[in-house]
């Protein structure tokens, strides 16, 4: 099962910095998961939230905020005092690092995913001006569902989840309908049985939302592809 370290090692380092990605790795991470928004001046960045509040020392909202005023910002002393002078990361500086122009790999697939809508045809552009849309080890997902279906458009050969709070029946054939490769259900929905029907029908599951060992305990016993993880060394339980 591919194991994609959520927000990089989240759990101990730092949510999307480079300090969370490089834990990540170290701990056997199959893959990165990191979330990619738009700035006012048009720069995307790596952060979850709406706003620079909870991860950074700064006020107000990403989309509303220059690069140069993120780039001052410290996104790692709220978690600890040992991670000062963490930053955030710009989206471009982070595919350097997961595939680099010398032709190597960081060896982990990356999934991104598009929060903020306006984040989408940035994020488009710069994957087909990197020549970054036939990875195999590249993978895109979104909540929002007409971002999935832009990105299903501009990079059909590229895999595509929707994340979904909704694991059902319907939802699998809704997601089959719209021709994408993955659906993205929250952990506690998953069942056998309803993995088993998406597997039939030749359709990926990743799971999101593990937040206690049981929960990936339930996402290994079903058979699932993949889930995002906050802790990757949890993984080494079930090998």
């Amino acid at each position: 099962m591919l194991i994609l370290a959520h927000r990089g090692a989240s759990g101990y380092a730092p949510e999307n910095t480079f300090a969370a990605f490089e834990l990540a790795r170290t701990m056997g991470a199959g893959g990165i998961e990191t979330d990619v928004q738009r700035t006012a001046d048009g720069v995307l960045v790596l952060i979850h939230d709406a706003t620079v509040d909870r991860t950074t020392d700064g006020t107000g909202a990403v989309k509303d905020l220059t690069w140069e005023q993120l780039s001052r910002l410290d996104a790692g002393s709220w978690l600890d005092a040992k991670w000062a002078g963490e930053r955030i990361v710009r989206f471009d500086d982070f595919l350097d690092w997961s595939f680099p122009t010398d032709g190597t790999s960081s060896g982990m697939v990356t999934c991104l995913e598009v929060k903020a809508a306006d984040a989408t045809e940035g994020t488009i552009e710069m994957l087909v001006a990197r020549e970054l849309t036939e990875r195999p080890d590249l993978q895109l997902s979104s909540f929002n569902w007409e971002t999935v279906l832009r990105l299903r458009d501009a990079l059909p050969d590229l895999t595509i989840g929707f994340l979904t709070p909704r694991f059902d029946a319907v939802e699998i054939e809704r997601v089959l309908d719209a021709g994408l490769a993955q659906i993205c259900p929250r952990a506690d929905l998953l069942t056998a049985e309803l993995v088993a029907e998406a597997h039939d029908r030749e359709l990926q599951v990743r799971a999101w939302g593990v937040s206690a060992r049981e929960h990936l305990a339930l996402v290994y016993s079903t058979g699932a592809d993949g889930t995002t993880l906050n802790w990757p060394d949890w993984a080494a339980d079930f090998a």
